[in-house]
């Protein structure tokens, strides 16, 4: 899916309804097909990953909002499914966000028996307890089912609640 699909897929404006700016970040090299599997490889023989890769274009979006003066400086990290492997480990390591919402987490050792996905990070794979574990993560999480069926409304409380003003 292309950002304009997925957001009008998953209704983000009943995100921006309720008041939230939504940046949505497009992945490329998705669905373990045979250019995820080639952009994977590419990217680990030279010591690098996907996962790394998707983190670095998120911290991009994080520091484009931050720019506009119309947005809050609080902001919350959503993913789905590949982008919620990489915001796990994105919310972690980047300072700021106040909440996230996900709804996979990754062992960072993924062949599939097709190829490499694009959460293949070897050097990830001892700290995936620790990814998943909303107990380390700095801020509070929310962990939905798979594609939020059924919790949207839960989803859009937690960020309007999670990005009000102390």
């Amino acid at each position: 899916e292309d950002p304009e699909d997925f957001s009008d897929f998953w209704r983000m404006d009943r995100m921006t309804d309720a008041g939230l700016a939504v940046l949505v970040l497009g992945a490329r090299a998705l669905c373990v097909d045979g250019f995820e599997d080639t952009a994977a490889r590419a990217l680990l023989t030279r010591g690098l990953s996907l996962s790394g890769v998707r983190a670095y274009e998120a911290l991009l979006g994080l520091k484009a909002l931050r720019s506009m003066p119309e947005i809050a400086p609080r902001v919350a990290l959503l993913g789905h499914s590949a982008g919620s492997i990489a915001g796990n480990l994105t919310f972690r390591i980047v300072p700021g966000f106040v909440a996230q919402v996900t709804d996979l987490f990754g062992d960072h050792y993924a062949w599939t028996g097709e190829g490499f996905a694009a959460s293949m990070a070897p050097r990830l794979t001892p700290y995936r307890g620790l990814l998943a574990d909303p107990a380390t993560a700095p801020a509070p999480v929310l962990i939905t089912p798979y594609g939020y069926e059924g919790t949207e409304e839960e989803v859009v409380a937690f960020l309007v609640a999670a990005l009000a003003e102390p």
